[in-house]
């Protein structure tokens, strides 16, 4: 889940002066995976890898999804909206192999996610598959990995619009 997190990505972090904090550059949900990376000391420079194609994120699309050469072969990487990345999903990683993701399983997984968004969370579905060897590769048939959940706190400016709201008796 981690290495998908921080080879599907666009973004990059510095460190500041304190050990464990960070500055996002980029896109600030796409920061949150490569600190959760750098949280369990798992970086992109830590893997050997060319990215040889990219289709980019799009509101349209909601996911992005990368083509890597690895020693171990070439693999596909895809991030996004659960309901998007869940449906173009035909295994999942469970206990050490792959398995048939089953629709059964689709309903629990979206229903997991669901779960996490009432408690206003921001989800990321994470997958991956291994390429047939294609540039054009096709963005189906992944096995899913996992769901990651994003804190997302209103902004600090929002206590102070709340109350201007509050003071012109808006409700």
């Amino acid at each position: 889940i981690i290495k998908t997190g921080v080879l599907c990505n666009d973004s990059k972090i510095e460190k500041l002066e304190t050990d464990h904090e960070y500055d996002v550059v980029g896109n600030q949900t796409e920061g949150a995976l490569l600190i959760l990376g750098a949280k369990t000391n798992i970086f992109p420079e830590d893997y050997k890898f060319e990215r040889i194609n990219e289709t980019p994120f799009s509101s349209e699309r909601k996911m992005m999804s990368i083509l890597t050469k690895e020693t171990e072969g070439e693999f596909v990487y895809a991030k996004g909206a659960s309901e998007v990345i869940i449906e173009k999903c035909s295994r999942i990683f469970e206990k050490g192999e792959e398995v048939e993701l089953t629709s059964a399983k689709k309903g629990e997984l979206l229903e997991i996610n669901h779960h996490l968004a009432t408690k206003a969370l921001r989800t990321l579905t994470l997958a991956y598959k291994k390429n047939d060897g294609t540039k054009n590769y096709d963005e189906n048939n992944f096995v899913f990995l996992g769901i990651v959940a994003l804190e997302d706190p209103p902004r600090e400016e929002v206590r102070e619009a709340i109350e201007v709201c509050k003071n012109a008796k808006i409700t």
